[in-house]
């Protein structure tokens, strides 16, 4: 009778061995669900930098990885109606900029190009590495993050770099900006607090203009230039008359 049972018990392990079942599943050993929820969409390389794309449980990710420069991008009509107003960045994600919520810019990679991330109109979240010391002109054109973190080593941001991000609430300004170029907040409407660095020399034109609720700002002694409506429609949400401008 046990050599039965045991012929019996061969018999079906040889048979279990042939069946399609997933691999450790004859043994008892059932293989555990994968723990990441992030599914590749999209990857690629352009000039130094590398970028994947990746879907996750609260949207799109994009990840850029590399050393260096960006290449430099533009705004593109993504229709074939050239009345369409459909533009978007020129960037190989471009396709993708209104699901894409989140961006991770990699170490050593030394600047965010002009465009990059023109109408990501999803973009909640960016972080910016260490190494960045330039962000491009329109470069974050509409997106929604609600703050920005700025890395130290920051040196200039380019015209409209932020222009209509209606959503930005606060955010501060490296030390080694010595300039606010032409529109870099402008329409703005949500911006309540801006900490300016205390070596500003500059404010373009319609650099704030539009941010109506704008509840304050400090203009640093050393600031010697505000450029044609700076500070057009800034404050007349948040019941500011006055604004005191250095005597420098």
């Amino acid at each position: 009778m046990k050599k039965r049972r045991l012929s019996i018990l061969l018999v079906l392990a040889l048979v279990l061995q042939l069946l399609p079942l997933p691999a450790g599943t004859w043994l008892g050993v059932f293989p555990t669900a994968s723990t990441s929820r992030a599914a590749a969409v999209a990857s690629g390389k352009d000039g130094n930098i590398s970028w994947s794309l990746a879907q996750e449980e609260s949207g799109y990710k994009l990840t850029l990885t590399g050393t260096g420069k960006m290449e430099e991008y533009s705004s593109k009509n993504y229709s074939d109606d050239p009345r369409s107003t459909d533009y978007r960045t020129s960037a190989p994600w471009g396709s993708y900029a209104s699901k894409i919520k989140t961006v991770s810019v990699g170490e050593g990679i030394t600047d965010i190009s002009a465009c990059a991330f023109y109408r990501c109109t999803a973009l909640s979240s960016v972080t910016i590495p260490s190494t960045v010391t330039e962000i491009g002109n329109h470069a974050f054109y509409r997106c929604v993050m609600k703050t920005v973190s700025l890395p130290s080593g920051l040196n200039r941001i380019g015209s409209s770099a932020f222009s209509e991000c209606t959503t930005l609430t606060e955010i501060t300004l490296p030390d080694k900006i010595t300039t606010i170029e032409y529109g870099v907040f402008n329409g703005c409407y949500g911006l309540k607090n801006i900490t300016l660095p205390v070596g500003l020399k500059s404010i373009g034109d319609s650099a704030f203009s539009g941010c109506g609720n704008l509840e304050g700002i400090t203009l640093p002694s050393g600031l010697n230039s505000i450029g044609k409506s700076a500070f057009q429609s800034t404050f007349k949400d948040a019941g500011i008359d006055t604004v005191t401008i250095p005597d420098t």
